[in-house]
């Protein structure tokens, strides 16, 4: 089966490669990528997927695919630098630092410092967190931007500790360990679900929850809960801090009671059993590669073996296997149910998850984070 799948990645890519060059797909309709200059936050994601890709096959094909876009990341750190969000870390890990670590590339080492040097700057000391988004007009969401941290944001922390990792300095540990700490305290909840974000005063004293791409302020976001699946769980191997782990395995726990009978939950998990609200097939590959974090962690064969399961079930129910046409890998992800976007659709991050779970069990790679 793992070769099998394998194939299909690799087929399906290449073929995808050569009709978006140095562009960013972000979401398809009708079965094709959409093509984007703007790098948004998920222009990481691609070229990340084509250096898996490469790391499968040893063929330089998709390592030139995958450096194809870096100019256009480069240029959009240089230009808007801190205005790229907290995403940075989903920006540039899967890119830059995976060149690094693939090819020993000066200037790509040099490139992701700069972006771990910006990324902190959104850290705020009051709080002890990252400022997830800058303000989004006269709103009351969109001022309470101005002191918001999200669940995704857990993604974004590699970037930091790898930062640490290369340059030495402290600065970078720190900040991620904080802003995990903080996040562990106001986006877990006592039962481990989990809020899509939280609101603080100026001073950092906390205010409340509230969703953005949830349902609910009170519900539970499936691919927030995959971010705090995978999140604490990474931020478990670069700190050993046994209550990472642990949250972690909550989150696990609460995500099985609430997820589909086929382990692929719909798109906020207080659906379970909705026939008539769609599933997300990214949130489950997010956590899919969450369950052999932990696997790595703890060595405990039933999150390996659930996460087997997903894999298969992403592949044989979900895939555009029998679809050539389909330029999308995984289908049925949603991207913001809420605003009306992106739904039963293929996303490239939802496609980049799959390809690293197949690639930590091809024994390949484990991804860039």
């Amino acid at each position: 089966m793992l070769n099998e799948i394998k194939q299909f990645v690799l087929s399906k890519t290449a073929e995808n490669d050569k009709k978006i060059g140095d562009l960013f797909p972000h979401a398809t309709e009708n079965g094709i990528y959409d093509r984007i200059e703007n790098c948004g936050w998920t222009g990481g994601f691609y070229t990340g997927l084509n250096y898996l890709c490469y790391e499968m096959s040893q063929d330089d094909f998709y390592l030139k695919a995958a450096q194809a876009p870096l100019p256009r990341l480069k240029k959009a750190l240089d230009e808007r630098g801190t205005a790229l969000g907290h995403d940075i870390g989903m920006l540039f890990s899967p890119s830059f630092y995976a060149d690094y670590k693939l090819t020993g590339s000066e200037e790509s080492k040099k490139v992701t410092l700069e972006a771990g040097e910006t990324l902190l700057k959104r850290f705020k000391p009051n709080g002890e967190y990252i400022q997830a988004w800058d303000q989004w007009g006269d709103s009351e969401f969109g001022v309470e931007n101005l002191t918001r941290m999200i669940i995704d944001c857990m993604y974004n922390l590699p970037l930091l500790f790898r930062c640490y990792e290369i340059s030495g300095d402290k600065k970078f540990y720190d900040a991620a360990y904080k802003h995990a700490k903080t996040a562990q305290k106001y986006l877990v909840r006592d039962d481990f679900t989990t809020p899509h974000t939280f609101v603080f005063n100026e001073d950092g004293t906390p205010r409340y929850e509230r969703t953005h791409q949830g349902a609910a302020d009170d519900s539970c976001w499936a691919r927030g809960q995959g971010w705090a699946i995978t999140g604490f769980a990474m931020a478990y191997r670069f700190t050993k801090d046994e209550s990472f782990l642990e949250t972690s395995k909550g989150c696990v726990k609460t995500f099985l009671k609430m997820t589909e009978k086929d382990l692929i939950p719909k798109w906020d998990m207080i659906y379970q059993g909705n026939d008539s609200e769609p599933r997300d097939t990214s949130a489950a590959g997010i956590i899919a590669n969450g369950l052999m974090e932990l696997y790595d962690s703890t060595g405990e064969e039933t999150y390996k073996d659930t996460a087997y399961k997903m894999l298969v079930t992403l592949y044989t129910d979900y895939s555009s296997k029998d679809d050539p046409g389909y330029e999308g890998l995984v289908k049925e992800a949603t991207g913001h149910k809420p605003a009306g976007k992106n739904i039963n659709v293929s996303l490239i991050y939802g496609d980049y998850y799959f390809v690293e779970l197949l690639s930590r069990f091809m024994g390949t790679s484990k991804g860039y984070w």
